[in-house]
């Protein structure tokens, strides 16, 4: 199969590499097959693109690289929408953070607050919204401590 996709041009992809949301993503519930753009030269990104509307692709990232110590309250409710609790390895399933990436990248915020969550044996996926309140839908990407080191660093 192929699509168009503004950000990634023409993209070739299989049939089973398509994850089905049923509600859709927050702010595109129209929208319900995405695929998950993998490529070494992007990590530790990916991206999720529609393959409904070539337009849409979001920037995602694993929320524990940007908190190591990030935990999920998840509604039981929201498992079983994705059958997470029928998984019998947490290598079945994934998690990622939407991020808004900004021109000045210490600008550049990552939504905590609402993680998307893929089965990768059904190929379903679901964006949900933690019961905790430990975080926000615009947590900074870099913590003030990242950006002094990372400034330190390029004035040599």
């Amino acid at each position: 199969m192929k699509i168009k996709s503004r950000s990634f041009g023409e993209l070739e992809f299989k049939e089973e590499s398509i994850v089905n949301f049923p509600e859709g993503i927050i702010g595109f519930e129209n929208l319900k097959k995405w695929i998950l753009i993998e490529n070494q030269s992007m990590e530790p990104f990916k991206w999720i693109q529609s393959i409904e509307d070539g337009n849409i692709a979001l920037m995602v990232i694993d929320p524990h690289l940007i908190r190591s110590n990030y935990k999920m309250a998840i509604p039981s409710i929201e498992h079983q929408k994705i059958g997470l609790e029928n998984l019998e390895k947490r290598d079945d399933w994934i998690s990622f953070c939407v991020v808004v990436p900004k021109e000045d990248i210490k600008n550049s915020i990552v939504n905590l607050k609402a993680p998307i969550l893929i089965n990768l044996k059904e190929k379903t996926g679901k964006q949900i919204i933690l019961l905790n309140d430990d975080y926000d839908v615009e947590e900074k990407f870099f913590s003030e401590e990242t950006v002094r080191m990372k400034m330190e660093q390029e004035k040599g």
